[in-house]
C-alpha cells in the first residue's frame, strides 16, 4: 500500500529516526498502524541489507527481549539439528534474495553491490545461519514464508493479540 505522510510520520516516532528507503507499508495493525515495511535494496548507491522492516516499536522491544533471551542461540541450533527446518530456511533466504533483486534488475550495479546483494535476511551471508530475529519475523508478517519468522511470530503472538498489533 502506498507511503502517506502520517506513515512515515509514525514510522519516525516509532524508530526515533527518520526511516529510509521506504518503498510501501506491507502489514499494518488492527488500527491501521504500519507494523512493517519494505525499503529500497540499494539506497544512496549502498545495499542496504533489510528489505522488511519491524516498524513498531513495542513489537520490536519484544523480539529484542527474545534475542537477549537466548533464542537466537536456540533457533540457530534447530537450524542446525534439523534437516527439514534447515531446508526451509534455505528456501525462505533464497526467495529473500530473489525478490530483493527483483526489485534492482534495471539498476547498474557495481560488483561490491552484486555481492552485498547475494545476502540472505537481515544480511546474513551464510544463507544457514540466523542473524536478526526481527528481520525474520518482518519477513514472515510480510510473506507468510520464512521457518525462522514464523517461529518468531508464534512466540510474540500473544503479545501481539493483547494489544491488537495484528
Amino acid at each position: 500500500m502506498p507511503i502517506s505522510k502520517e506513515d512515515l510520520g509514525f514510522i519516525k516516532e516509532q524508530l526515533g529516526r527518520d526511516p529510509r528507503g521506504v518503498v510501501e507499508v506491507v502489514v499494518v495493525s488492527r488500527n491501521k498502524k504500519p507494523l512493517v515495511i519494505k525499503t529500497d535494496p540499494v539506497i544512496d548507491d549502498e545495499v542496504f541489507p533489510t528489505l522488511y522492516y519491524l516498524v513498531n516499536k513495542p513489537l520490536i522491544e519484544k523480539v529484542s527481549r527474545l534475542e537477549s533471551q537466548g533464542y537466537l542461540t536456540k533457533m540457530q541450533e534447530k537450524v542446525d539439528n534439523d534437516n527439514d527446518f534447515k531446508e526451509e530456511l534455505l528456501t525462505a533466504q533464497n526467495k529473500y534474495i530473489d525478490e530483493r533483486n527483483s526489485l534492482v534488475e534495471n539498476k547498474k550495479l557495481s560488483e561490491n553491490q552484486k555481492t552485498a546483494l547475494g545476502t540472505g535476511i537481515g544480511g546474513v551471508k551464510d544463507l544457514s545461519r540466523i542473524k536478526c530475529l526481527h528481520c525474520h519475523l518482518a519477513y514472515y508478517l510480510a510473506t507468510g514464508k520464512g521457518p525462522a519468522g514464523e517461529q518468531v511470530y508464534n512466540k510474540v503472538l500473544p503479545f501481539i493479540k493483547k494489544f491488537s498489533y495484528y
